[in-house]
């Protein structure tokens, strides 16, 4: 079964050079669950190294909750899903083993509304759960060697230089791997199926499902022959989206979306059409009260960057009570109140929201600008730390965390983050460098040197299951 990992593993090569996302199933025979979590930590790693990836902490709070939220109606194991937004305005979705999702951004702007958005994640959790990647994979008899040597010289390429496993997939060797991503119909409707039951589960309308697939037929219709990937590797058809009708025992006359958007996913589509620079034409058609306020908020950081602050309080005023908790209105309140430079009211705000919320990673970089700005840096280098370390896969926190703690004299803040950077990033085998050179250092601690070694130890022991494995 070592073919699982090599068809994962060169979905990473292949990315940057056709832009497409490999969707791949849950655990495979001849890994034990905790060598399949280094595995698909490891593949990500890899991965980010070759996609523009999108960070955004009002993405991250989203995909943190409503991933995890709808893993909770799987039987899955209880690690969290860690999650990677690619910054790509095109329809894909994916799922690999090791609890990594991701998304292009474009999902976002396809899906009609945040209920089918959430059928699309809900039915990469159902191929995880049912392990339909590992069925795929054990059909897969026809390998010839020459496209199995060249699979495995990207995992190697991809690993450690990123522009050799480009040229070695150019040329063409490696079209295997591409057939073996796609599902069969009775996959993809199983997939539905339990897809379904997790929304429904969660408390979404049962339809979003169907909802999703009718939408995804007329796009379909629409493109050219260069189909989004996503269409490739979940095989789409007018049988696919009647099975999804059956699973309601409804018709499509009784079909109706009546659901709303919540405050974040509107203040995400908002953001994305300004990112993707996509026409808002839509936007008069959408008259809901969660639409209104957060165009309503986003108006409101306009006038604060322009210091319009008594317009902006106005604004903040007008917003109705039922709003309030809402981490979108408390980081807006609470950056008034910063711009006026009453720094004290502002994090006594922010810690009260953040005591509430601690994962929230908008509050947590809230609060992290108003203590080094009220001259607490070593506590905002902290709760940066804390939120990083919490995270487990997302370099971008102790990215954040390396930029505040190279402006104290904390040089073990400064080097555990760009550690954990480095690592995270891909950056394997000058990470493994860059710890053995300092457990030579006479600067750290007997304490700081024996966390180096158990670093170095779970680097090498990772890198070595990556070696052995193939």
């Amino acid at each position: 079964m070592r073919l699982f990992f090599i068809a994962l593993f060169a979905g990473l090569s292949s990315f940057s050079a056709s832009n497409s996302l490999p969707d791949l199933g849950q655990e495979t025979a001849g890994f034990t669950s905790q060598q399949e979590m280094i595995l698909g930590k490891t593949w990500l790693r890899g991965f980010r190294r070759s996609v523009n990836e999108l960070n955004s902490p009002l993405l991250m709070d989203y995909l943190n909750e409503h991933i995890n939220n709808l893993k909770q109606q799987t039987n899955l194991d209880p690690t969290p899903i860690n999650h990677i937004v690619v910054n790509d305005s095109s329809l894909n979705a994916f799922a690999v083993p090791g609890h990594i999702m991701g998304i292009n951004s474009g999902l976002f702007l396809t899906a009609g509304d945040e209920t089918q958005f959430l059928s699309v994640i809900s039915h990469e959790l159902a191929h995880l759960e049912l392990k339909h990647f590992n069925q795929q994979i054990n059909k897969q008899t026809d390998l010839k060697g020459l496209q199995l040597l060249t699979i495995i010289s990207s995992i190697v390429a991809a690993q450690y230089s990123i522009n050799i496993g480009e040229a070695i997939l150019a040329s063409g060797l490696a079209s295997a791997q591409t057939q073996s991503l796609s599902y069969s119909r009775s996959l993809e409707t199983a997939a539905d199926q339990r897809a379904n039951s997790i929304m429904a589960n969660a408390g979404y309308p049962a339809n979003s499902v169907y909802l999703m697939l009718n939408s995804l037929m007329r796009q379909s219709l629409n493109t050219s022959d260069a189909a989004p990937e996503y269409f490739r590797t979940h095989p789409l058809s007018q049988s696919r989206v009647a099975d999804s009708l059956k699973l309601n025992h409804i018709n499509s006359n009784q079909i109706k979306n009546s659901s709303q958007n919540s405050l974040d996913y509107e203040l995400i589509l908002l953001m994305l059409t300004r990112h993707h620079g996509f026409s808002a034409a839509n936007e008069g058609n959408n008259e809901t009260d969660n639409f209104k306020i957060a165009k309503l908020l986003i108006d409101i950081d306009t006038l604060l960057s322009a210091s319009h602050l008594d317009s902006a309080k106005l604004l903040i005023d007008s917003i109705p009570t039922k709003y309030k908790n809402e981490i979108a209105y408390q980081v807006r309140l609470t950056n008034y109140y910063y711009a006026k430079g009453e720094l004290s009211e502002a994090l006594d705000l922010v810690s009260t929201y953040l005591a509430l919320k601690p994962d929230s990673v908008r509050l947590v970089l809230l609060k992290a600008k108003l203590l080094k700005e009220n001259g607490h840096l070593p506590a905002a280098i902290q709760i940066l730390r804390e939120r990083a370390s919490g995270l487990q896969t997302n370099p971008w926190l102790w990215q954040k965390t390396l930029e505040y703690s190279k402006l104290s004299d904390n040089a073990w803040a400064q080097l555990e983050a760009q550690l954990q950077y480095h690592w995270l990033s891909g950056e394997d085998q000058a990470t493994v460098r860059m710890i053995e050179n300092n457990l030579y250092s006479d600067k750290w601690s007997a304490v700081e040197k024996s966390r180096l070694k158990d670093w170095l130890q779970q680097y090498n022991e990772e890198i070595k299951l990556i070696e052995t494995t193939f």
